[in-house]
């Protein structure tokens, strides 16, 4: 049912209870905290309306609660379409404010959609060569974020927090995560590891279950750091046997990390742990969002080339310049030289 008939449902008072049940199966969807909001809803009601039973005057609590429905409801409108749905991908080529070239990655577009339908947390892997863009999935995430307000990214870059000398890299990242997500806790150096993460994973399940946005934690360039400790590993293990039972809605993505380096990963995590390969960009990708450069900057190009060049003269001619050798793609480099063309066109 979509969020306007639920409202329909409310005129009169005569379909609340009615509504809400809808309401639960509609948040059930979308985010734990969200759920959790709607069954409170329902409990509220149930107990006035036990009330109403013994001759106690509830109209006014009642009347209420369906205010705070409605209200509930127009909030869980703006963090989705029209029908109440997530919104979980965008058609556009070019990201943040038309200056960053996004050639899009389907695979791990559909993976994350898929994700985000289930009523569950689940970790993901994700596996690539240097340069081949794993860090690039970010700008991704972070568009869908500003597309619907129903996310939180929490980006951490690994090497910029870990790649030191200093020790106890599990609990740091426990820390600098809790720092993100405004967890409070105090992990004792001294305490053993595992009692320090299971302490932590606690508390960020009591956390997130408050909240109604879904969070992305992306985790990232694993690869980068020198050694990969075996508390670090631990961490990382802990995270992903504590969201197999009854974990808020909730997606962490470990980029750059060996998973068969995880205890278990061959007789249980690897059947619940999906692993995204990066696939290398090919052409065609390049040439959509080249596409979508010349429409919108059209009258630029033309200024440029000094003369009204057709769209396929334009996407060839800037192939030849951008990538020379098909078979040598570097993603990094290829988005300086678009973003270097963005610049220019929109000077």
């Amino acid at each position: 049912m979509e969020i306007d008939e639920i409202q329909t449902l409310l005129i009169g008072n005569v379909y609340l209870m009615e509504a809400i049940e809808e309401t639960i199966q509609l948040a059930e969807k979308l985010s734990t905290g969200l759920r959790n909001h709607a069954l409170i809803l329902k409990s509220r009601l149930e107990g006035y309306q036990l009330k109403g039973t013994v001759g106690i005057n509830v109209s006014s609590d009642i009347a209420q609660v369906q205010l705070d429905l409605m209200n509930f409801l127009e909030l869980i409108k703006e963090l989705t379409n029209s029908k109440g749905e997530i919104v979980t991908s965008t058609k556009e080529t070019l990201l943040i404010e038309s200056s960053f070239p996004f050639i899009d990655r389907i695979t791990f577009r559909k993976l994350i959609k898929e994700t985000l339908q289930l009523n569950e947390a689940k970790m993901i892997f994700v596996k690539g060569d240097p340069k081949s863009g794993m860090s690039y999935l970010e700008k991704y995430l972070m568009h869908l974020s500003k597309k619907n307000k129903l996310y939180q990214i929490i980006p951490i870059e690994i090497p910029y927090y870990l790649d030191d000398p200093l020790p106890c890299k599990g609990v740091r990242l426990a820390k600098f995560l809790s720092e993100h997500i405004g967890l409070s806790i105090n992990l004792n150096e001294t305490e053993d590891d595992l009692f320090k993460f299971i302490r932590f994973t606690t508390k960020l399940k009591e956390s997130l279950s408050l909240q109604d946005k879904i969070p992305i934690f992306f985790i990232h360039d694993f690869h980068r750091l020198a050694i990969i400790p075996d508390d670090l590993i631990k961490f990382i293990f802990n995270i992903a046997i504590t969201i197999r039972n009854n974990f808020p809605k909730s997606i962490f993505i470990i980029a750059g990390l060996n998973c068969e380096l995880l205890p278990n990963w061959h007789t249980d995590l690897r059947q619940l742990c999906p692993i995204y390969s990066v696939e290398h960009v090919d052409e065609q990708a390049i040439k959509d969002c080249l596409g979508a450069i010349f429409d919108k900057y059209k009258n630029r190009v033309f200024k440029i080339f000094k003369e009204q060049v057709s769209k396929d003269d334009y996407i060839e001619g800037m192939m030849l310049k951008l990538v020379p050798d098909m078979a040598k793609i570097d993603l990094a480099s290829l988005n300086l030289k678009i973003m270097d063309h963005l610049n220019a066109l929109k000077a």
